[in-house]
């Protein structure tokens, strides 16, 4: 028996990550001075961490306290990403959700913050699909992303035995 699933509105609390619409300016809130704290629907570390793995296999990724420093001020994240200019990205556990803590004078990734935080939640989305179908019994069997819409489409199976 197969099953066919379409990403389209999956996840609603995310599904916005499924469409190429343009990119929505997030206004950062303040930390402190210098840093910002960038708001998510991600609650997940462990699909959290294999997301960002997918964005970026070359990621330094410490899943451990680690202070993030910023211009004369630093914060403790929960889990951080080492940079090449080793100034690190954070994400800290705050209402059952992680948000992105940056200092963005020191962001040096190769898409703006915005850019990332799409593909991020994307990624996050696929993610959380895959690991509640794999409970369910269901095994991929194949995925297919349309770059002109940028919908992601996963054909699924379930064998009952």
């Amino acid at each position: 028996m197969q099953f066919r699933f379409l990403l389209l509105l999956s996840l609603l609390n995310i599904s916005y990550a499924f469409y190429n619409l343009p990119i929505k300016k997030r206004t950062p809130t303040k930390l402190n001075s210098h840093f910002s704290v960038i708001g998510t629907k991600i609650k997940d570390k462990d699909i959290l961490i294999k997301s960002l793995y997918d964005l970026n296999n070359d990621f330094e990724i410490y899943d451990e306290p680690t202070l993030v420093l910023g211009y004369n001020e630093e914060v403790l994240v929960d889990l951080a990403i080492k940079q090449k200019n080793n100034k690190y990205l954070g994400f800290k556990l705050k209402n059952d959700v992680y948000t992105l803590v940056t200092d963005l004078q020191f962001w040096e990734q190769t898409v703006p913050v915005e850019v990332f935080m799409e593909r991020l939640n994307k990624k996050y989305a696929i993610r959380t699909i895959y690991e509640t179908c794999l409970e369910e019994g269901y095994i991929t069997d194949f995925v297919k992303d349309n770059l002109e819409t940028g919908v992601t489409e996963i054909q699924l199976s379930r064998y009952e035995l």
